[in-house]
């Protein structure tokens, strides 16, 4: 990353759409604010990076955090979709590196383009 700082993007409405129907397919509202080591993690590996995704609708704001060395529940596997979604339609990839969460011995690789 060569540069820290807010950035922002704009999606149109087909983006909205289609990012919508990701989090509902999810029922992102209904999940639990955190997974990360606690009673929502039955299988924890270590040295994996977090993510945190929200969403506001109405004035109201639900936020998950996601500890991505936690493993072993379906509904993981959906908010890592979600999120990987999320960065799609956003072209996060313009701001940020990549990793690998299947890294060789269980290690995290940041690299970027």
């Amino acid at each position: 990353m060569s540069k820290r700082g807010k950035a922002e993007a704009t999606i149109g409405k087909a983006g909205l759409r289609d990012l919508l129907s990701h989090f509902e397919h999810v029922d992102f509202l209904s999940l639990d604010d955190n997974y990360d080591h606690t009673k929502n993690c039955p299988d924890h590996w270590t040295d994996f990076p977090s993510a945190v995704i929200s969403l506001t609708i109405d004035g109201k704001t639900k936020s998950v955090e996601h500890y991505h060395g936690c493993r072993g529940l379906k509904v993981l596997d959906d908010l890592s979709e979600l999120e990987d979604h999320v960065d799609r339609v956003a072209g996060s990839k313009r701001w940020v590196g990549r990793y690998s969460r299947e890294s060789p011995l269980g290690s995290t690789h940041m690299y970027s383009n």
